[in-house]
């Protein structure tokens, strides 16, 4: 009788337990992301009202139902279709634990979809959107309302759109401000994580203010710091782009050549604003962790970014500053526009030896009256290949790479700041990964780009002919023309073209001599670009870092987003175009135009303004002719 009862008090226990673990999944399924064309059921189990509405009006936007409350309170909700069909729902607050529990659910519907919904207010399609729309808060109307009529096949009118954009951005705002207070924490788990990282956050507060406002976050991670010192060559690309998220400000990234000639990420910092000061500060962190001193062996390539060039002068005095010469080739063309002019400013830019560029400049004075002297108004130093320095072994004339890296961290650049971050962080750790697997593809010890390179050399070299005078000088002449000599020096791994010392890679003159002595040019090329030292720049891993419930908290004074900057005037909703920009498309504007008058045939003014028309009317005005008289 005892082990009758005992199995009984057991047999009891357990159909709770079970009763408990199906009411909690029941629990669990109700919380979780609603799909399209989900389903509701009896028992399942909501945390409070306001939830079940949200996942009825979700419901019913989804299967097009036309659902109407019958009783809508803080205890219950009933809803029916009101195409009077079976389709019942009711739920009701659980008197033990609070909990609202569907009751009633009759699922058979029988209707037609209308592109009308009463549950489609504003407050319950900006919740259902609100993901889809967090990279584009500021979406037009117009296409917010092509989006519920192709995604949702709603209709929706133009002040149902304004308040769910308005929705959207005050919901994005609150989350943009959290995470600007949790900054020192995410700065702290990034350096316990990766010892060695440079993770610095600047705050500070407007006179006259209490508000902690954020100014400017850099990061430099370990492993791109020692990758980028041990395999990757002194050149450094260094550009600014705008965040497209809630709060503005700009990202301004450092950007490295690895062996294969591809894009290598150094550093980054996100900024509110882009000006000297802002840029000091990132090139100051840079040299402490590149350890550059005043930049005497490092070569920098950047656009016409604001304050960047007087930075430069003042943090690293002795730095070779290059400009990305398709910056300058875009104000240049705004006055001398055409195809022939183009190439013209092009073969300036890559012309590798001084004579060349000479040459050059002359074949381009032909092409315009004062095209040469508007030309020499740039730096040219700056974009062309005949003053580089050779230590670089690199002779590209633009900013490519940091381009590349504002492209690439695209979708980032919609995002809060920390989640920005932490998205830009994983794509970096996975292409450290990535491109140390890729080095077991090559097929021979050189990288595929640099190869790619010297087999287009190669294919030029038979235009060349060698002959030796016994030494250390090898004199390479043109096949077709004589007077186009060149002399190469296999000790001193040198050309008088100059290319093999600026790239690394032996020139066309270099690989006929190479040829002709029986050697192979892949022996030549510079250690940057072989298999060993590009291993060397993608050996060290970024290390994973936590979630934000196991980020310690430091206590340290919260930062607010960035004062927002009011400028002056009306704000502007198109681009201010150039003076000498070409209008593609509409009527030609007559600004500009010199005016001829139609009665005295002068120009400068129209016939408004004509003063013959002046006398004359004056003449046959009453009171004129009364003051004659």
């Amino acid at each position: 009788m005892t082990v009758m009862i005992v199995v009984a008090i057991i047999v009891s226990q357990m159909k709770s337990l079970e009763t408990m673990h199906l009411e909690n999944q029941v629990k669990w399924y109700a919380l979780i992301q609603w799909q399209p064309y989900q389903y509701f059921c009896c028992g399942m189990i909501f945390q409070n009202v306001q939830e079940c509405r949200d996942a009825l009006a979700k419901y019913a936007i989804m299967k097009g139902l036309q659902i109407h409350y019958i009783k809508n309170d803080q205890v219950r909700v009933r809803a029916e279709c009101m195409e009077k069909c079976p389709w019942k729902f009711l739920a009701s607050k659980n008197s033990h634990n609070n909990d609202f529990v569907v009751k009633t659910y009759v699922p058979n519907h029988k209707g037609y979809r209308k592109n009308t919904n009463p549950m489609a207010t504003s407050k319950s399609l900006s919740k259902l959107l609100k993901d889809r729309l967090l990279t584009t808060p500021f979406i037009k109307y117009r296409d917010l309302k092509n989006l519920c009529k192709t995604e949702l096949k709603l209709k929706i009118s133009l002040t149902q759109a304004r308040n769910i954009r308005k929705n959207v951005v005050a919901d994005l705002l609150g989350s943009y401000t959290e995470e600007y207070k949790r900054l020192h924490d995410y700065v702290q788990e990034i350096n316990s994580r990766n010892p060695g990282t440079t993770c610095v956050v600047k705050a500070s507060k407007v006179e006259g203010g209490d508000i902690n406002h954020f100014r400017c976050f850099y990061v430099c991670f370990v492993a791109c710091k020692k990758g980028w010192t041990e395999g990757c060559r002194n050149i450094i690309c260094l550009d600014g782009c705008f965040l497209k998220g809630v709060c503005k400000g700009q990202l301004l990234c450092a950007v490295g050549r690895d062996g294969n000639n591809q894009m290598f990420p150094i550093a980054w910092e996100v900024a509110s604003v882009e000006n000297k000061e802002n840029w000091g500060w990132f090139l100051n962190l840079l040299k402490y962790d590149l350890t550059i001193g005043d930049g005497a062996e490092l070569t920098i390539i950047s656009d016409m970014q604001k304050g960047l060039d007087s930075a430069i002068n003042e943090h690293l005095p002795e730095v070779e500053h290059r400009m990305c010469a398709r910056h300058v080739y875009a104000a240049w063309a705004k006055k001398w526009k055409g195809e022939e002019r183009k190439i013209a400013f092009w073969k300036c830019a890559r012309s590798t030896f001084e004579n060349d560029l000479k040459s050059q400049l002359r074949e381009m004075n032909l092409l315009g009256n004062g095209i040469l002297e508007d030309f020499m108004q740039y730096n040219v130093e700056s974009f062309s290949k005949a003053y580089f320095r050779t230590t670089p072994k690199c002779d590209y004339v633009d900013n490519n790479m940091a381009e590349t890296f504002n492209g690439w961290i695209l979708d980032a650049r919609c995002k809060p700041i920390i989640s920005m971050l932490e998205d830009i962080r994983v794509q970096v750790m996975r292409r450290l990964y990535a491109k140390r697997k890729f080095c077991t593809t090559w097929i021979c010890v050189v990288g595929p780009r640099p190869m790619q390179k010297l087999e287009r050399n190669k294919e030029l070299s038979f235009k060349w002919q060698m002959v030796w005078n016994g030494d250390e000088g090898y004199e390479v002449s043109n096949v077709y023309d004589q007077d186009n000599r060149h002399i190469v020096n296999l000790k001193s791994s040198s050309c008088t073209c100059r290319e093999w010392e600026l790239t690394g890679i032996p020139c066309q003159h270099a690989v006929c001599v190479l040829h002709s002595e029986g050697l192979e040019p892949e022996n030549f090329v510079a250690h940057w670009y072989i298999e060993s030292t590009y291993l060397k720049a993608n050996q060290f891993m970024i290390q994973p870092v936590r979630g934000k419930i196991l980020w310690a908290e430091t206590g340290k004074e919260e930062i607010a987003p960035p004062a927002h900057r009011k400028l002056p005037g009306r704000p502007k909703v198109r681009r201010k175009k150039d003076k000498n920009e070409i209008q593609k498309a509409g009527k030609l504007s007559r600004k500009g135009r010199i005016m001829t008058c139609k009665i005295c045939k002068q120009p400068g003014h129209n016939i408004r303004r004509c003063p013959q028309k002046m006398n004359m009317v004056l003449l046959l005005s009453p009171f004129y002719n009364k003051v004659l008289s």
